[in-house]
């Protein structure tokens, strides 16, 4: 990776973040399960350090004179995109409430999740300074198994008085 596309390509993970923590607010705003609420709004809080960890590394790449400026109609395309492929709309998330399937909105947070994991994979292969980007990953990998565990209750739940 040239080292003006790890500027880009965090960036990019930025607006992952963001998004990642617009999500699990929304959702702990609609949701009516006290551990789902917790769960989402520590998930949320993870996911805005996360994008301040991207934020400060992009200052370490401009100090080095390795920053670039993305059009911003680039980058409101790029997240207009994610938020169409990550984030249902809060109609959707109260649908999904109300007909009580919380654990499909689990399903969505958990493919999220997934796909960040895959995206700070392919950023740590190219990156010089891997280590930050390694930590974020692992917490990823933690959200993702925190997710699955929630969603394996909730469905059992939910199987139990059916």
């Amino acid at each position: 990776m040239d080292t003006h596309s790890d500027d880009a390509v965090l960036q990019v993970a930025i607006q992952l973040e963001e998004l990642g923590r617009d999500f699990y607010e929304s959702l702990a705003s609609v949701s009516t399960d006290a551990d789902m609420t917790r769960i989402c709004r520590g998930l949320a809080l993870a996911e805005s350090h996360h994008r301040d960890v991207f934020s400060h590394l992009r200052q370490e790449l401009a100090a080095q004179g390795r920053s670039i400026l993305v059009a911003d109609a680039d980058l409101a395309e790029a997240r207009r995109v994610l938020k169409e492929v990550v984030v249902p709309d809060r109609s959707q998330m109260l649908q999904a409430l109300l007909e009580g399937r919380p654990a499909d909105l689990l399903d969505r947070a958990a493919e999220m999740e997934r796909n960040s994991i895959t995206y700070y994979r392919g950023l740590a292969e190219h990156m010089s300074e891997k280590g930050v980007v390694l930590t974020v990953l692992e917490e990823e990998l933690s959200h993702l198994r925190t997710l699955e565990r929630l969603g394996f209750r909730l469905r059992a739940e939910r199987a139990s008085t059916s």
